[in-house]
C-alpha cells in the first residue's frame, strides 16, 4: 500500500467533509493540493480577472511544494505555474 492509499484511507476513517487532491488543482481560492491546502492564492489582476498570486505567494509556494514531494523546486519551476495560470485566467484548459 502507498503511502497515498493510507492518507486516503485514514482520511475516510477521519470522515473529514473536504475531499484529498492528490494532484495541485486550481480552484476559485487559488492553487489547491491535499485536504484544501492553497498554495498560491487567488487574486486580482489589475483587470478584475483572477489570476494566482505566483509572485506574492512565490516562498510559501516553493515551502509547501517542497513538504509536499520532499525536494527542493527551483525557483524557474514556478514560471510553469505562471503560465498555467495565464492559460486558466484565458479559459484554456489546465
Amino acid at each position: 500500500m502507498t503511502s497515498l492509499d493510507v492518507l486516503r484511507r485514514r482520511w475516510r476513517e477521519e470522515r473529514q467533509p473536504l475531499p484529498f487532491l492528490s494532484a495541485v488543482t486550481m480552484h476559485e481560492e487559488g492553487l489547491v493540493l491535499g485536504a484544501g491546502t492553497v498554495l498560491a492564492r487567488m487574486i486580482q489582476d489589475r483587470l478584475g480577472r483572477p489570476c494566482l498570486a505566483v509572485a506574492a505567494d512565490r516562498e510559501r509556494l516553493r515551502a509547501l511544494l517542497f513538504a509536499a514531494y520532499g525536494r527542493p523546486v527551483p525557483l524557474n519551476a514556478l514560471k510553469y505555474v505562471a503560465r498555467a495560470s495565464d492559460r486558466w485566467q484565458h479559459g484554456a484548459p489546465e
